[in-house]
């Protein structure tokens, strides 16, 4: 006999079908994603401005102030990390978001992140920190160049 506590098969689904994004919140996250990318990616990045983001790209999907808007902008709020007091820019959010989306960084993302991660280790003195993280940089480049 089971325990109560065990998931099922269908349980699982479903489980995965509500913490998941639908096709539509998938295109959104990946728009918000690449502006945030590609309009000023090395500033901080804010609450407010996750908000602002949220209702701007809902109300352009599906209009202003409908029932589709307000669903499609809770339904993004719910996907997107709330940003709080973490110290983290716009580009680096962007890669969250598409993380959230479901798609995958490109290894040119992923060497950004590398290089942005031992500039971190290397201001709090990690020096072997960032010498890892740029080691990695180096393969993750040189595998998206197709050297290696």
């Amino acid at each position: 006999m089971s325990e109560p506590t065990d998931r099922t098969q269908p349980d699982e689904g479903l489980r995965r079908a509500q913490t998941e994004p639908d096709t539509t919140t998938r295109t959104l996250l990946l728009r918000i994603a690449t502006r945030l990318s590609t309009e000023r990616p090395s500033l901080a990045m804010r609450e407010v401005t996750r908000l602002a983001l949220a209702l701007r790209f809902a109300t352009e999907q599906h209009g202003f102030d409908t029932p589709e808007t307000n669903a499609a902008e809770q339904e993004l709020l719910r996907h997107m990390p709330q940003v709080d007091d973490r110290d983290i820019s716009r580009g680096e959010y962007a890669l969250l978001l598409r993380g959230r989306a479901g798609r995958r960084a490109t290894p040119t993302e992923r060497v950004a992140e590398l290089h942005r991660q031992a500039r971190a280790d290397y201001a709090c003195r990690s020096k072997s920190g960032a010498r890892t993280a740029l080691a990695n940089a180096r393969i993750h480049g040189n595998e998206a160049g197709g050297t290696r």
